[in-house]
């Protein structure tokens, strides 16, 4: 049938299998052209199943008409006039009835979930009916009472597609603005996730749910733009992977062949929309600091300030994306640390950079009020006071994280931002609107001149003895063709040596220097000691180790034993 139709498909004429309907104002010439196709390729019809000049029919199962598609009468009769279930049986003959109308029932998965341990249970248990069952039960009842209108899907226009998870299902909406420049729902998907998918983070939910949708929805956003409306940005977070593995990989490989484009959720305003939020409540999605990578052509801006009053001190960041979204952050700091408002503005300078470092930011704009800080950090004033160049020398060892870093002074009342942040940890005084909007302010118990990392260790070199871990490894990568031991070889497959260090490759794709007996000590003495405040335990330090970019083959176990014996 396509074969035969394939040039009047999607004009005025659909095929579905045996099935076809024509679709037209100018119903003459268009079924004169329909038949004359049947007559060269010598196919026939039923004329009992034949309808024509009809404005409404029941096609496949369905109410057919210039409007939309709809429930048919029938179908939906079946399920309303349904009584409690009394058995196994019953239920999943009324499940087949509102899976046969899945396509017009948003957020289907979760609406049935509470029927999910009856349909599971064994004939040799009991069949109850409870109070849970019959609420989902009067539920899928009063959504069919009043269904929604689905329109066809119009060439050659953009298609949306709105996405949400929840901690047990996801959920999707394609849409489509009518002729009336009206959004209207062409097909509602969700499905419930298994015991495994339920432990994914609420971005890779919604990633899978991106990915469901494009599996099932693939003949309706193959041709068409699809503008992706969600909470956050799920292209950006699966395109910032270094490499393709993985569950990731696996998604990325499949969406490659659409044309899909981010819209945030806040920009779209709709009735579609409304209904969508109305059936997918879900919790706000915060990406994870340590799995995005943020690839942007353009760069971040972080203003910083600090406060010192009596009462406390405090340091305000505040970290702008290049799409304008904005994060605010608020210390309280240790007063006991801090000696003057100068001291307080460098903590907070700190304290945005460790974010940026955090947040995976290459390259970024600096803000301040403080020109003494600024100047200082531009090296056109001399630091003089021996505490302010401590933090001036973990400033520029900060620095040597980023790609391209540009520090610019500002006016108090251009830094507002930030200022806000800063007084309202240290107490001085509520910013406005404080009533409100909730502010978190989180407790920093350590100063920043605490020894991290601008020591943390020297950089190594291949000269090392016989007896260390590294040598076999540097031996065999240095000239591969001699005779080594089979393990080495395996070894060696996740090693490589640059310049003139070894590293190895990490999970994620990036590479972490390995190191020597002593510097390992000395890397754990940093980590449960110095880095991120005291005595650290042994999965945290080895994470932090990790982190800055050192590792050993027996780095767990060591760090655990160093923290047995603190």
């Amino acid at each position: 049938m396509n074969f035969i139709f394939h040039d009047l498909i999607g004009k005025y004429l659909e095929v579905y299998i045996d099935d076809v309907a024509i679709k037209s104002d100018n119903f003459d010439e268009h079924l004169q052209q329909t038949f004359q196709r049947m007559r060269t390729y010598k196919l026939k019809m039923n004329p009992l199943k034949c309808a024509f000049g009809v404005s409404a029919r029941n096609f496949l199962g369905f109410l057919a008409h210039h409007k939309g598609i709809e429930v048919d009468a029938n179908k939906a009769k079946a399920i309303l006039e349904a009584k409690p279930l009394a058995n196994k049986k019953e239920l999943q003959n009324f499940l087949g009835k509102v899976n046969f109308l899945r396509r017009f029932i948003a957020n289907l998965a979760k609406k049935t979930l509470a029927f999910s341990p009856l349909v599971k249970i064994k004939s040799d248990y009991e069949f109850k009916w409870e109070t849970c069952h019959q609420e989902a039960f009067d539920l899928l009842k009063k959504y069919l009472a009043n269904p929604p209108v689905l329109m066809p899907p119009m060439a050659r226009k953009p298609l949306k597609l709105y996405i949400s998870a929840s901690d047990l299902s996801i959920g999707c909406l394609l849409a489509q603005e009518n002729t009336m420049g009206h959004e209207q729902a062409i097909y509602y998907l969700s499905r419930r996730l298994n015991d495994a998918e339920t432990r994914y983070n609420s971005v890779e939910k919604m990633c899978l749910a991106l990915y469901f949708a494009a599996i099932k929805l693939r003949h309706y956003m193959l041709p068409a733009k699809v503008y992706v409306v969600a909470q956050t940005d799920v292209i950006k977070f699966m395109l910032s992977k270094p490499i393709l593995r993985g569950r990731q990989g696996k998604w990325i490989l499949a969406l490659i062949q659409y044309c899909y484009k981010y819209v945030p959720q806040k920009a779209i305003k709709g009735q579609a929309l409304a209904d969508f939020l109305a059936e997918h409540p879900f919790s706000s999605v915060v990406l994870d600091l340590y799995e995005v990578n943020v690839v942007e052509n353009e760069p971040w801006k972080l203003m910083f300030d600090g406060s010192k009053i009596d009462e406390g001190v405090g340091a305000g960041v505040v970290l702008i994306a290049p799409n304008k979204q904005m994060h605010q952050f608020a210390y309280q700091l240790e007063a006991q640390h801090i000696q003057s408002c100068n001291q307080a503005k460098y903590e907070a300078l700190i304290i945005g950079l460790e974010l940026a470092i955090k947040f995976k930011i290459r390259s970024l704009q600096v803000f301040g009020d403080s020109q003494l800080v600024i100047k200082q950090v531009l090296g056109e004033f001399k630091c003089v006071s021996g505490v302010l160049g401590e933090y001036l020398t973990e400033v520029k060892w900060l620095i040597s994280f980023f790609d391209h870093v540009t520090f610019t002074h500002r006016y108090r009342l251009e830094n507002k931002e930030a200022n806000e942040m800063a007084q309202a940890a240290s107490g001085l005084k509520k910013p406005k609107g404080a009533q409100e909007r909730v502010i978190q302010i989180k407790r920093r118990s350590f100063s920043a001149l605490r020894d991290k990392c601008r020591n943390f260790l020297p950089i190594l070199t291949l000269d090392v003895i016989e007896e260390d871990w590294r040598f076999p490894l540097i031996k065999y990568l240095s000239n591969p063709s001699e005779k080594s031991d089979r393990q080495i070889r395996y070894q060696a497959l996740n090693y490589v040596i640059m310049g003139e260090d070894l590293f190895r490759k990490a999970h994620n794709g990036l590479t972490l220097l390995c190191i020597g007996k002593l510097d390992q000590m000395k890397a754990m003495a940093e980590a449960h000691e110095e880095i991120c405040g005291a005595h650290q335990a042994g999965d945290k330090m080895r994470w932090l180790i990790n982190m800055y970019g050192y590792f050993w083959p027996s780095i767990k176990k060591d760090c655990i034993m160093y923290a047995k014996g603190c």
